[in-house]
């Protein structure tokens, strides 16, 4: 990021260069050159597998099936093999993933 980096990193301000990247990072966004759905998709996967465990087998399904589409619709590919083995959860009730 530059001096201003440099400068905030010599008297342990860690705060500026957090705002300053945040504000890059949302440039980029409006640019078109950054996609941030991505990260809700892997969220929304997260919790598929406790509430499968909680005997919620349709909340479970609903969370990969949205996941699912949401990494589908950027090409998120990297995220779509973390939620793919996640994808039988609720169809199965009660067998946890890999079983």
């Amino acid at each position: 990021m530059g001096q201003g980096d440099a400068s905030a990193e010599r008297v342990g301000d860690r705060r500026t260069p957090s705002y300053a990247l945040r504000h890059l990072a949302y440039s980029a966004h409006e640019a078109g050159e950054l996609d941030f759905r991505p990260g809700p998709a892997a969220n929304l996967s997260a919790p598929a597998q406790p509430a499968l465990d909680r005997g919620r087998p349709e909340q479970a399904a609903a969370l990969v099936e949205e996941a699912t589409g949401i990494a589908e619709s950027c090409a998120a590919d990297g995220v779509l093999r973390w939620v793919e083995p996640r994808s039988g959860l609720g169809r199965d009730a009660g067998r946890p993933v890999g079983s």
